[in-house]
């Protein structure tokens, strides 16, 4: 009894904590907002009644019969006072109560007047001011909105106009009241850049959009990837939910000023409204990556002398994306560029003369017809090969780009695009615009690109035959190819592949006959990502094969029962039927746990003497080999810990109350890894079997039988009889020292493990070491930027440069300070 009091005790004092520290989950505020639902649409309803009993909460005097959802609060106003109330609010959102119900009025349409050019009053010069009564000669909202971009000025009073204004929160139509001092008539357009409104046009401007709009475009563009007609129409339902097509089209005119608005910020982010005697050079409307080293900005000036050369050496990554394409302008002569060169991409007319004078060499010489038309031997890569695709409605096919290769970012003024494939012509200019970003040469450059084999070959050939590419004196170029380009990693992405339709045949297996819906969507969702995998690996078969069909036909091997030893028991379930497992909904032909993985060990008999398909078949069974030597290994340590297990916690006298516990769930997890590691080998054996291995090869890897993996009783029964006849398993004497010559792979095996784990970790070591100072190069980066502004804000005479440049100082002073804080401890200074 006195155990159980203490028992009930603790958990008390245990529920008591985790409702003390418990966090809410979704579904718990869930919960919280049921009981309140009614008197929330209660709520709602309430406020569609008239406010205030129809009082102007103003004056107290006349109708109140409008009111704002823009403003806080629930007030009533009358037409004189929502205007006094809203002279500087141009955007809100108004209703009216018509006897019955609130319906959407406008500012406009009692009588609001927008003045330009004196900070939002009246001109002084207006020979008369404008009635600030509501208009009735207005018309509707459509006639309003019916004026079209430039249209001549039909001013409805003396100085005033329609405008229709797009604002964030929708579409707007005002009556302008325009500046009428002499001259004023040719600077409509910058008394509405003054009121933070962008003109739709410099002449007669019927349209603007606000400053907020445009920078709301620019983010959404961004963060939620919006589509300027998608955008366009969000603004239209703002305005009018029901009739969004009553509301006036400026999507073309959307187009046209987020195009100058985006090159406008760009330069004064730059501060190339502070630099006004400099105009941008290539790339300098971009940035380029904070933590990798550049002389001159984020490198100390002894940089030479404080760091090793492999610390400084630039690492850049180069691809090309097909997807990325533009159609042919109908009139391209017209195209207006405003950033020709200045961005990302390099600017146009030097790289098309690069792009013609490389094809008229290619047609005037043979030798460099073979420098751009050889066909690759590289495992036969699609960009390589397919560098005569051409589309003729496509002015650009694809781009292609130079990158950093730790962080992603783009290097500024080096993405090129596609007239036809990825062709080395396009790419060098690419790399060689990147190596010459930097204001002081570095040294050595390392190039990772998939190609890199072929495109390294008469590399700097190409750079010495051709007026447009050059390299800083000193550089050196280090070719890399990614490892996904290589073969050996297509191989081994397959055995991975393999393993992961045994790990899902087994997860198959442990299910109940009747699932859950849970369980189902589970399945299926693995099913569906495995097939993901064995979709990409059977493209990438195609390309290292020369498009040859490795389809064995015969499915993927089941596997053998035999090796599934005690599995349903560790389920504690009933072993499902084999329809059921492969098929859960009936309409699948085959699924990704049962799919034949296309390598080289199923090839067809007709591709066997192949000389791609030999060469893969070699690989394969070196591979094979080591995937057996692996599961040999780990079923070894499986073993021994299973008859630890057993004589430690399961048949000793101090386990006998945790034998249903923690001891047979340790039991059973090791169970599962014998049984992977023993289908895993049977796989390879078969492989190896399949591409032909020889006798002595075959002689070492011998069958796996049941009886084979089995408890060592040496360990748990140490004083039993008959232990005369014993012999272990043939894996266990795979390495005795009496037969050492004919296993000196086993020595072998380990020297080339432990050879890896030493590469490992001096690669890791390197990595901490690099990433320890790229963390003190991007604070001196921020740091940098942060000191040009401070000149900028130095040197500017007018208020508003000043107070900008200060604001940007502030901003990259914030970032070096953040930085300093989250990297404290952890980074190298240079001094």
């Amino acid at each position: 009894m006195k155990r159980k009091t203490k028992v009930s005790s603790l958990n008390f004092k245990v529920s008591s904590f985790l409702k003390k520290n418990h966090v809410q989950a979704q579904n718990d505020f869930l919960r919280d907002y049921l009981p309140w639902r009614t008197e929330y649409l209660s709520v709602l309803l309430d406020l569609e009644q008239l406010v205030n009993n129809g009082k102007c909460n103003d004056c107290g005097e006349g109708e109140g019969l409008i009111r704002c959802l823009s403003c806080s609060g629930t007030r009533a106003w009358c037409p004189s006072c929502v205007l006094k109330a809203h002279q500087h609010n141009p955007f809100h959102n108004l209703q009216l109560w018509n006897g019955r119900f609130y319906e959407t009025t406008t500012l406009q349409a009692q009588g609001y007047i927008m003045y330009l050019g004196h900070g939002g009053e009246p001109c002084p010069n207006l020979s008369h001011q404008p009635d600030p009564s509501p208009w009735e000669d207005l018309g509707s909202m459509e006639d309003v909105f019916a004026q079209e971009e430039g249209d001549t000025i039909n001013d409805t009073q003396l100085g005033v106009s329609n405008l229709v204004i797009v604002h964030s929160t929708g579409v707007y139509s005002h009556s302008v009241s325009w500046c009428q001092c002499p001259g004023a008539e040719k600077a409509h357009h910058l008394d509405l850049m003054k009121a933070r409104l962008f003109p739709a046009s410099l002449t007669r401007p019927r349209s603007a959009f606000t400053f907020d709009v445009l920078d709301n475009f620019l983010i959404d563009t961004l963060e939620c990837k919006t589509s300027a007609m998608s955008f366009y129409q969000k603004l239209r339902r703002f305005t009018n939910n029901a009739f969004p097509d009553k509301i006036p089209d400026r999507y073309r005119e959307l187009m046209r000023v987020s195009h100058i608005w985006r090159d406008l910020v760009n330069r004064k982010r730059f501060g190339f409204g502070h630099d006004t005697e400099r105009s941008p050079g290539p790339g300098d409307l971009a940035l380029y990556c904070p933590a990798c080293p550049q002389p001159g900005i984020n490198l100390p000036t002894s940089w030479r002398y404080d760091y090793e050369e492999w610390l400084v050496m630039r690492r850049y990554v180069v691809d090309g994306n097909f997807t990325a394409q533009h159609m042919k302008m109908k009139i391209p002569e017209d195209d207006v560029s405003l950033a020709d060169g200045k961005g990302y991409m390099v600017t146009e007319g030097p790289y098309q003369a690069h792009i013609h004078d490389s094809v008229e060499e290619r047609e005037a010489s043979s030798s460099r017809l073979i420098i751009f038309l050889k066909k690759s031997t590289c495992s036969n890569h699609r960009a390589v090969n397919a560098t005569n695709i051409q589309r003729s409605n496509l002015r650009a096919t694809g781009v292609g780009a130079t990158a950093c290769a730790r962080h992603g970012c783009f290097v500024p003024h080096a993405v090129v695009d596609f007239q036809k494939g990825e062709r080395h012509m396009n790419m060098d200019y690419s790399i060689c615009n990147a190596v010459k970003y930097t204001p002081e040469p570095i040294g050595s450059t390392l190039i990772i690109y998939d190609v890199a084999c072929q495109w390294s070959i008469h590399f700097a050939e190409r750079v010495d035959q051709s007026y447009h590419l050059s390299l800083p004196e000193g550089t050196k170029i280090l070719p890399a190819v990614g490892k996904f380009h290589l073969s050996v990693a297509w191989l081994i992405e397959g055995i991975n592949i393999e393993n992961s339709q045994d790990a899902l045949r087994l997860s198959i297996r442990q299910l109940p006959q009747d699932l859950t819906a849970s369980q189902r969507t589970g399945i299926e969702e693995k099913r569906q990502k495995l097939m993901a995998r064995i979709i990409k690996f059977h493209e990438a078969a195609e390309v290292m094969t020369n498009g040859m069909d490795l389809k064995g036909g015969e499915g993927a091997p089941l596997d053998n029962p035999e090796l599934c030893l005690e599995e349903a028991d560790i389920s504690n379930m009933e072993d499902p039927e084999e329809e059921d497992i492969l098929d859960f909904d009936g309409n699948i032909d085959s699924p990704a746990e049962v799919t034949e993985i296309w390598m080289p060990s199923w090839a067809a008999s007709g591709h066997i003497m192949d000389d791609v398909v030999l060469a893969l078949r070699q690989e394969e069974l070196e591979l094979r080999k080591g995937q057996a030597n692996d599961c040999l290994e780990k079923l070894r340590q499986a073993l021994g810990d299973r008859s630890v297990v057993f004589r430690e916690k399961i048949h000793s006298n101090k386990s006998v109350h945790h034998q249903g516990t923690r001891s047979k769930k340790e039991l059973q997890t090791i169970t599962l890894s014998i049984n992977r590691h023993a289908r895993g080998y049977s796989r390879a054996r078969a492989a190896m079997l399949r591409l032909g291995a020889d006798s002595d090869t075959v002689a070492v890897y011998q069958p796996l039988k049941p009886q084979d993996l089995v408890v060592s009783k040496e360990v748990i029964e140490e004083n039993r009889h008959g232990q005369g006849s014993d012999k272990l398993a043939w894996f266990w004497r795979i390495n005795n020292t009496e037969d050492s010559q004919k296993n000196l792979w086993m020595n072998e095996f380990y020297r080339v493990n432990w050879l890896k784990a030493k590469a490992r970790y001096d690669r890791w070591s390197k990595e901490l070491k690099l990433v320890q100072h790229e963390m003190f190069w991007t604070i001196s980066w921020f740091r940098t930027q942060e000191e040009r502004w401070r000149v900028r804000a130095d040197e500017s005479i007018k208020n508003g440069n000043r107070a900008y440049a200060e604001r940007q100082a502030s901003m990259w002073a914030e970032f070096s300070a953040q930085g300093l804080k989250n990297f404290e401890g952890k980074l190298l200074i240079t001094s």
